[in-house]
């Protein structure tokens, strides 16, 4: 069960990865639940591709990078990789927004026979540079970009 709770965590770490930038992916058009949507979808674009500093440029605040640097992002994504080889967004749901905040309920696939599916996912956002980022408030370098409740 340790080691499930660890794919579980590997998951939302690259969810929180995408919690290190700024950038316009994702910021303009529709809805702000529609552009939360489309972040989120970045984010997991980003993990996918390994691409670290697309993640820290486009889908977490500027101030991401006092904390996370491009070669730290990129080990803590080469290490998520190696335990979730492919997310997908399953479902995104209880989109609540607050003012410049929001969280959404993120469910992924995670591409990994052991965990097929993380349980839902708190992803904290804020609203920065006109577009919707990953929240990286509580973020202690990369290492501490796991969104709340992920164990």
């Amino acid at each position: 069960m340790k080691w499930v709770l660890g794919y579980a965590a590997a998951a939302a770490i690259a969810i929180a990865l995408a919690a290190c930038s700024s950038g316009n992916s994702g910021g303009s058009g529709g809805s702000d639940t529609d552009q939360i949507r489309s972040r989120i979808n970045s984010l997991v674009a980003h993990i996918n591709s390994g691409n670290a500093k697309a993640i820290l440029d486009d889908d977490v605040p500027t101030s991401a990078r006092r904390t996370c640097s491009d070669k730290d992002a990129k080990e803590s994504l080469t290490r998520l990789k190696e335990l979730t080889p492919k997310l997908s967004v399953k479902s995104i749901d209880d989109v609540t927004i607050t003012g410049s905040k929001a969280t959404a309920s993120v469910v992924l696939s995670t591409g990994n026979a052991l965990l097929q599916q993380t349980p839902p996912i708190p992803f904290p956002l804020v609203k920065d540079g006109g577009g919707w980022r990953i929240d990286t408030t509580e973020a202690n370098g990369c290492n501490g970009l796991v969104p709340t409740g992920l164990g």
